[in-house]
């Protein structure tokens, strides 16, 4: 086994070959399948395709502000990406006003110092 462990590849080897069954499922768990008279090579083109791939959603125009600019909604939207973000910013500034302005920090040690001259001697 020394031989097989001294790379990850041999290590994954040994454990693929040595850990894992043989058969990967028994044959009775198996569904029994329909007989097919002859198996095809090519899916018939008259049979309907099981899976087509989904087409994306039709452009819609941006009912936002500036340019006219267009985009692929994912549901229902009337906003772009970039417009529905610049109107909930706009409707949180509504709902919570900005704090007042206070100046400028002050640094620690004028805090100090004032602390020191206003205390008595």
């Amino acid at each position: 086994m020394a031989a097989y462990v001294r790379r990850s590849v041999g290590f994954l080897r040994h454990r693929l070959t040595e850990k894992l069954p043989a058969e990967a499922a028994p044959q009775a768990a198996q569904a029994p399948q329909a007989p097919q008279a002859h198996p095809q090579a090519w899916p018939d083109p008259s049979a309907p395709a099981a899976s087509s791939p989904a087409r994306p959603a039709e452009l819609v125009t941006c009912d936002g502000p500036g340019n006219t600019h267009v985009f692929r909604p994912a549901g229902d939207e009337t906003f772009c990406g970039p417009c529905r973000m610049e109107e909930a910013w706009k409707a949180h500034e509504r709902r919570f006003q900005p704090r007042p302005e206070r100046g400028a920090p002050i640094p620690w040690r004028e805090r100090v110092d004032a602390i020191l001259q206003a205390e008595p001697s």
